[in-house]
């Protein structure tokens, strides 16, 4: 109780499915009935995000990988190969403009954290889970990469280095999970752990979900 919880309906990096959209409005009904405030804020637009994170991505990845990838590129499949090919095509200048733009959106989030809500709630993922080896997924009617759909909402909090917990809500119409995250301010760990806690108990605690376990 006490705590401020932030919503961004205008944060729409994806598309979600109809599971996804019932796990999010559960959840927020579940925070609310636990006391706690919600409130809707702006974040930093979807399309600058990506444009940061998607260079650092690229470089970071390849940067780990630079001893291995280069003494044994035979045992990467295409796809990852392909991938450590772009980073390393990167320049230095692409790289350090990203970083500047990361460090700018880290600052506008923490002032979000910090003096308009104590939590932030997004989607974990816009979809259930794809098949194993599906290229691309469809949502109302659009069709998209996988990789796209499965990283346009963690983002935020990858680039920015803020805590996030994920938090199963509800099973979608595949009967996969579905869920949320909560995100905090940096050094707030204990804070989103506690809340996700909390709302994990609330909406699908463990006695429900493994029965046997129960017994």
């Amino acid at each position: 109780r006490g705590l401020r919880l932030g919503i961004a309906p205008g944060y729409t990096p994806h598309l979600l499915s109809a599971g996804v959209k019932r796990a999010v409005e559960m959840a927020i009904a579940a925070l609310r009935r636990l006391g706690i405030e919600i409130r809707e804020v702006g974040l930093p637009d979807a399309n600058e995000i990506l444009a940061a994170a998607g260079p650092l991505c690229l470089a970071e990845t390849y940067a780990l990988h630079l001893d291995l990838f280069t003494q044994r590129r035979s045992s990467y499949g295409k796809d990852v190969a392909e991938i450590l090919d772009f980073g390393a095509a990167l320049s230095s200048s692409g790289a350090i403009l990203a970083m500047h733009q990361r460090e700018r959106l880290t600052r506008q989030l923490e002032l979000i954290l910090l003096d308009e809500v104590d939590l932030l709630l997004l989607p974990t993922l816009p979809i259930e889970a794809p098949p194993i080896g599906a290229d691309t997924v469809v949502v109302e009617g659009r069709s998209d990469l996988v990789m796209n759909a499965l990283s346009s909402y963690a983002m935020l909090a990858n680039l920015t280095r803020v805590p996030a917990a994920a938090v199963p809500v509800a099973l979608g119409a595949d009967g996969l999970p579905t869920g949320v995250q909560l995100l905090a301010a940096q050094g707030r760990d204990a804070l989103a752990l506690r809340a996700a806690h909390q709302l994990e108990q609330a909406v699908w605690p463990h006695r429900e979900r493994w029965p046997e376990l129960a017994q």
